[in-house]
């Protein structure tokens, strides 16, 4: 008898939790259709986009972990903020898919290298040799994922600056359209 019980709950428990996430798979294909359609994606588009996306999330993801690693490379972060501008570029292409062609030297160029030269920083720290030439690679590479770092801030600043830059735009247009429409003479005053 209690082994029949046991099947009950367990059977019930198996169908719900399938039954939960039937329903959110459901819920998930719907809101991935609604985002298709919303930025005019085709199936091929969509499944490149996610196929960059979850690897360049992986990136990021990597890229702070190994930052976290070195105080060298936690200053190079607290000065030139490249993976936390790296996570706004992220945030701005999940938001506008369409862009993410403005950034390919951003997901194909910068992001990979600044990985291959972390990775190879903490490499050689770990090994724990310390020669002149040592220092000077190590100096080198440091320099390498500063001036990345810099440029993935720059990229994520020009971002800003044209967000910034449309919204003064059509401040002004609003303004010239109230304008024109409180200095507009009525009906009243024409004749």
């Amino acid at each position: 008898m209690n082994g029949i019980m046991v099947l009950l709950v367990g059977t019930g428990y198996i169908g719900w939790v399938i039954y939960r996430n039937g329903r959110t798979y459901f819920r998930y294909k719907k809101n991935l259709k609604k985002y298709q359609t919303t930025h005019h994606l085709t199936d091929s588009d969509l499944e490149m986009y996610q196929r960059i996306m979850d690897e360049l999330k992986k990136q990021i993801i990597y890229l702070n972990e190994l930052t976290n690693k070195s105080r060298n490379l936690k200053k190079i972060e607290q000065v030139e903020l490249g993976v936390a501008s790296a996570k706004g570029i992220f945030k701005h292409l999940v938001k506008y898919p369409e862009a993410i062609t403005h950034f390919s030297d951003f997901l194909y160029h910068k992001v990979p290298e600044i990985l291959r030269a972390s990775e190879r920083f903490l490499s050689i720290k770990e090994d724990k040799l310390s020669t002149e030439e040592i220092t000077l690679a190590t100096n080198g590479i440091l320099s390498t994922i500063r001036v990345l770092s810099e440029s993935i801030t720059d990229d994520y600043e020009r971002l800003v600056s044209e967000a910034s830059e449309e919204i003064a735009l059509s401040k002004k247009l609003v303004e010239r359209k109230n304008c024109l429409l409180y200095t507009s003479p009525s009906p009243r005053d024409r004749g």
